[in-house]
């Protein structure tokens, strides 16, 4: 979808692609796991300590990010937690709760999990979840009606651009945050497209493009009105509907219909 881009080779993204799940369904809309225990008890008891503190952290840090290293050698574990910006302090506590429960359900005994939700991601690894080789970790989830043939080429224009602006307006920002929409017309297609794009709070503006630049540019299913991509390190999710407000701060608060910027 999005083209003419520099990919990295050690930011290669290999994706687990979801189609026709409703992105209102409840809980975690992605997931990723693998690895068995080696040192169970001593994993067990890392992974119950970062459980215990982690959401804490997350929800009382400014930046809505955390991230911690519990253990000692075979039992260590590295923990990352963040919350959308905007998202209040008690939902971002509650989001990781959640994922922590669900991580215990979907990927028991498992020491690399990634768990995603609409308003927050969790991940715990026995290896350094912030080097670049985990920027590989990505998920991809497509929805809605399929574009109609006859409206594909301006509509497929029209994503491009929104993608394009918000990758530069996220590295730009001191949050490495942005939200925009954009609305095209003509040859009876009419489309107002929103879009949010986000990476880790501590990222430079270049790690931060080349995350997005690479989310955008794997060619998955191409036609379908929404798309959402997620990687630990960045994420950008479009829609056809609004689904943020602008708070303060110009930060996105879940579920609304004004605030966005015209592209």
């Amino acid at each position: 979808m999005y083209r003419g881009m520099k990919i990295p080779a050690v930011a290669a993204l290999a994706f687990v692609v979801l189609t026709g799940v409703s992105l209102a369904s409840p809980g975690y809309w992605a997931h990723d796991c693998d690895g068995n225990y080696t040192v169970p008890r001593s994993y067990q008891k890392s992974l119950e300590q970062l459980s215990a503190g982690l959401p804490d952290a997350v929800s009382s840090s400014p930046d809505l990010f955390d991230k911690k290293v519990l253990g000692s050698w075979g039992g260590r574990v590295y923990g990352l937690g963040r919350c959308r910006p905007g998202t209040d302090a008690s939902t971002c506590k509650a989001c990781l709760n959640e994922a922590f429960q669900d991580a215990r359900v979907v990927c028991p005994s498992r020491k690399r999990v990634y768990m995603f939700y609409e308003l927050c991601t969790l991940a715990f690894s026995d290896q350094d979840i912030l080097s670049h080789s985990t920027w590989n970790k990505g998920v991809s989830k497509v929805n809605g009606s399929q574009v109609p043939a006859q409206c594909s080429n301006v509509f497929n224009k029209a994503v491009n651009g929104l993608i394009i602006y918000l990758v530069k307006m996220a590295a730009d920002s001191p949050h490495r945050f942005a939200t925009g929409q954009k609305k095209l017309t003509g040859d009876a297609c009419t489309y107002s497209l929103y879009g949010l794009a986000e990476c880790l709070p501590n990222m430079s503006a270049a790690n931060c493009t080349d995350c997005l630049e690479n989310l955008a540019d794997v060619p998955l299913l191409l036609g379908y009105e929404s798309e959402w991509r997620s990687a630990v390190m960045c994420s950008y999710r479009l829609e056809p509907r609004p689904f943020f407000d602008i708070g303060k701060g110009g930060l996105a608060t879940p579920a609304g219909k004004n605030g966005k910027k015209q592209v």
